[in-house]
């Protein structure tokens, strides 16, 4: 849900996740505590690596998990250097979300995603921290439909 009075240009760093349709684990395998991308995800994968000359943002981090991707977008680097206004967030995921879709052939996401704002360096090094070990966390992880008890 988007914060109705909060101006989605006017922040820099948001920490985005948006979850694959009814949830499914469509994007790949964790396998000895490893992503392994199936070709959907690579689509997904190659989306958002995308998104920095498509769109000129800067992809701070992100990660692939079987259902849903972790995605840290500064939208303002490059827009600062140009002295243009930065994109709306919603415009860049809905960027990555419908090439994906179209890439792979079938509906990938759910409808919507979350958002963090990122408010300082202090907010976002444990989101960096909590993305790459993702997938070590995945057997214990609420969205995996497999995991252990």
């Amino acid at each position: 849900m988007r914060l109705t009075a909060f101006d989605y240009s006017s922040q820099c760093l948001y920490f985005v996740t948006a979850c694959t349709a009814d949830r499914r684990c469509i994007l790949g395998d964790i396998v000895d505590d490893a992503m392994r991308l199936n070709a959907v995800g690579r689509f997904v994968r190659d989306q958002i690596e995308g998104l920095q000359s498509r769109l000129d943002v800067v992809v701070d981090a992100f990660v692939v998990m079987p259902n849903y991707v972790h995605v840290v977008v500064d939208l303002c680097v490059r827009a600062r250097a140009r002295r243009a206004s930065p994109l709306q967030l919603g415009a860049v995921v809905g960027s990555f979300k419908s090439g994906s879709s179209r890439e792979a052939g079938i509906p990938v996401w759910q409808r919507g995603y979350h958002d963090h704002i990122v408010r300082d360096e202090d907010d976002l090094e444990p989101i960096r921290e909590y993305r790459a070990t993702n997938p070590i966390r995945w057997a214990l992880d609420p969205e995996n439909p497999n995991r252990r008890p």
